[in-house]
């Protein structure tokens, strides 16, 4: 793992999201190194879905930057953020998949739209990309002949393919079983050791926090409540990061 404070890959610096009257972030601040595994945890209406919105660049803040590798994404036209796109991948909560495409022609749709291959490239970036995540043969299923864990796997190709530095997974284990929850952080951490990729994880469980992260954001009323490593954030008595210990009953 990165120990210089210097390599940073993404950098929050004072964002602030407004609608209107309502204020949904306010003043976040944080910075993730390359190659991390950070966990942005938080209840519901904490503001994670616009947190997660905001870091890749699906809305602009009101106020405050976005610095991917060192670029204010926020400040961008739209042409050039479809350009920066190529950056990061995004694994959705419940794997967003095309139920009338086979899973090679999921997994190639952003080389489709992003850039110019032949039908023969395309299919063979495709097939070794599902090698690389242990879903070869599985070209020609489609997404409801496949299992949970494997729609996760089919996502997280597809996130992948255009070999970006930076993956952001939104509650990646949400809705799944023990057993499967499990395979899934396994994916993430495999996923970061083969790839080399910095990894955002959107959560409300700080079980799957001490599993994966190197650095834990609790996120609370749209505001940054607390940050830190697992054990620092165990250590506080009394918090709020306590209390998502007890609901998640972490070790």
């Amino acid at each position: 793992m990165p120990d210089s404070q210097t390599d940073v890959h993404v950098q929050l610096q004072h964002v602030g999201m407004r609608f209107r009257d309502h204020v949904v972030l306010e003043d976040i601040s944080m910075q993730v190194q390359r190659g991390q595994i950070a966990v942005i945890i938080g209840g519901s209406g904490a503001g994670k879905t616009t947190l997660l919105r905001v870091l890749v660049g699906l809305l602009r803040p009101t106020q405050g930057a976005v610095l991917i590798d060192g670029q204010d994404i926020a400040r961008l036209s739209e042409a050039q953020l479809h350009k920066a796109r190529a950056k990061w991948g995004m694994v959705f909560q419940y794997s967003a998949l095309l139920d009338a495409l086979s899973v090679l022609d999921n997994v190639t749709l952003p080389l489709k739209e992003h850039e110019k291959l032949t039908a023969a490239e395309l299919r063979q970036r495709g097939l070794e990309m599902l090698e690389a995540l242990e879903l070869g043969g599985t070209h020609d299923q489609f997404p409801n002949e496949l299992s949970g864990g494997m729609k996760k796997r089919v996502a997280l190709a597809r996130a992948l393919i255009r070999r970006p530095r930076l993956i952001v997974y939104d509650e990646p284990a949400s809705g799944f079983d023990h057993i499967t929850a499990r395979l899934v952080d396994e994916l993430i951490l495999r996923t970061r050791e083969r790839f080399g990729v910095t990894s955002i994880v959107i959560s409300h469980d700080m079980a799957q926090a001490g599993k994966l992260a190197d650095r834990v954001y609790v996120l609370d009323r749209g505001r940054l409540a607390a940050e830190g490593t697992f054990a620092e954030l165990k250590a506080q008595t009394g918090s709020l990061a306590a209390k998502f210990f007890e609901a998640s009953r972490a070790e």
